[in-house]
Order: structure tokens, then sequence, then C-alpha cells
């Protein structure tokens, strides 16, 4: 059960580098 917490966790801070990423890319070709 905190094996798969872990999983989870790690696949929202994933997710939520790649929209700032995401983001960033779009401010800088504005």
């Amino acid at each position: 059960m905190g094996w798969q917490q872990n999983v989870n966790t790690s696949r929202l801070l994933f997710l939520n580098f790649v929209v700032m990423c995401v983001i960033f890319n779009h401010y800088l070709n504005m």
C-alpha cells in the first residue's frame, strides 16, 4: 500500500513538472 502511494506521488510530481515546462515554453514563445 505504501509503495502504491509513493508511485502516485511521483506521478503527480512528474505531471506537475511537465505542466510547468509547457507553461514556461508558452511564455517564452509569446
